[in-house]
């Protein structure tokens, strides 16, 4: 039983119980057809985009006013500095 197991998990075989899929599209029954997940995927992989997406705007909205403050302080203390060279 293990052995039966241990080789399903690794794939090499399949359980007993498993109905085997017909080699044909045309002779395939509702209960052998294997699932088409195709198209689910790419739709949760479009909401996980999205999501990922609204975050890193955000994250942009939420740094945006630091950092325009930190580059606001150092183009004031460039122009304070370019003026005082100027003077020399």
């Amino acid at each position: 039983m293990f052995g039966l197991l241990l080789s399903f998990w690794r794939g090499d075989g399949r359980l007993p119980d498993e109905p085997e899929a017909p080699a044909d599209p045309q002779e395939q029954t509702p209960e052998t057809a294997q699932p088409d997940d195709g198209g689910q995927t790419i739709v949760e992989y479009a909401i996980i985009l999205v999501w990922l997406t609204l975050a890193f705007i955000g994250l942009i909205g939420m740094v945006g006013g630091g950092t325009q403050r930190i580059w606001a302080t150092a183009n004031s203390n460039l122009s304070r500095a370019n003026v005082i060279a100027k003077g020399n």
